[in-house]
């Protein structure tokens, strides 16, 4: 049995793709995430010669703008923009520069990973954004130590750069997962 559908549901598209009797099949050269099971139908068997079988749905990522870590990432480097520009973080050029060029390379590195089309090098930019994470955090303790944040400042920011350091985690563990 085959079957191909596409339904629009809370603005993504959901595609089933090759369905056959218990299995499913990913179609080919296509990034798709989140994916979900539905229960086996209950039928009596007898009456359908044909065996039961799971349907899954996955929706496919279009654009890098719809991946979520890419978005907590782009509200971090706002954060940190929103930080840096401020006296007295302004006047310290050089850690107001790195910690800049930090967060954003969070953001780009996600998008180009995305642009390489394949999942084994989207996974090694997933892993250097992932490492910008923890660079980000580590230079926000600066910050906090010479005065430049307070502990507020500090604990938003480190916040949202753990969070987006864990949704890359997921998503990299995903994509190892469709390999």
């Amino acid at each position: 049995m085959k079957a191909s559908l596409t339904v629009k549901a809370d603005d993504v598209n959901i595609k089933v793709v090759r369905v056959y009797s218990s299995v499913v099949e990913r179609a080919p050269d296509k990034r798709e995430v989140g994916s979900s099971i539905l229960p086996r139908p209950t039928r009596d068997s007898s009456k359908f010669p044909v065996k039961q079988f799971r349907v899954r749905f996955v929706a496919k990522i279009e654009r890098f703008e719809e991946i979520k870590a890419w978005q907590l990432a782009r509200d971090l480097v706002k954060m940190i923009y929103g930080f840096t520009n401020k006296i007295p973080f302004h006047k310290d050029s050089g850690l107001s520069n790195q910690i800049q060029r930090a967060a954003v390379s969070i953001m780009s590195n996600v998008a180009e990973g995305f642009g390489r089309g394949s999942n084994r090098e989207f996974v090694n930019f997933l892993h250097i954004a992932r490492g910008s994470c923890a660079e980000v955090r580590s230079l926000l303790y600066i910050a906090l130590d010479l005065g430049y944040i307070d502990v507020e400042e500090f604990n938003r920011a480190s916040q949202q750069a753990e969070e987006t350091s864990k949704a890359i985690s997921g998503f990299v563990r995903y994509l190892k997962s469709a390999q």
